[in-house]
């Protein structure tokens, strides 16, 4: 169990664990889009330069571009350039999305990812003890 933990904890850092919840949001917001706010979506998302939305799309440390949103303030600056790409009913339905999710329950991991408000995320680091 000492051997899983660390592991779990080396994969796992509160950092890639911040870069996950970021992009659970953006996968949930996707889930709940018409077809309409799906191509507004697309459309910004890859009139992004490419660094920052293939970036976003290898979601993980050392794959290509991740540099582009391995701390919380480079997914802040990834979300605010991606803000102003996207059709306004898209950035309204997100804005309204945001304010949502942050005030529900597990919320604080969405304000936690783009922020360094609210600590580091839940780890295992330290958690199994004999």
């Amino acid at each position: 169990d000492k051997a899983a933990t660390k592991a779990y904890h080396t994969i796992w850092s509160p950092e890639n664990i911040r870069q996950r919840n970021f992009a659970v949001f953006g996968g949930e917001f996707l889930m709940k889009q018409n077809v309409v706010g799906l191509r507004g979506f697309f459309d910004g998302f890859f009139r992004l330069p490419q660094p920052l939305w293939a970036g976003f799309l290898a979601g993980w440390p050392t794959l290509p571009d991740n540099d582009q949103h391995e701390s919380w303030y480079k997914r802040i600056w990834y979300g605010l350039n991606f803000f102003v790409q996207i059709p306004w009913q898209v950035a309204a339905a997100m804005t309204v999305d945001i304010v949502g999710y942050s005030l529900s329950d597990g919320g604080w991991r969405l304000v936690q990812s783009v922020t360094p408000l609210l600590g580091e995320p839940g780890s295992y680091e330290g958690f199994y003890t004999e």
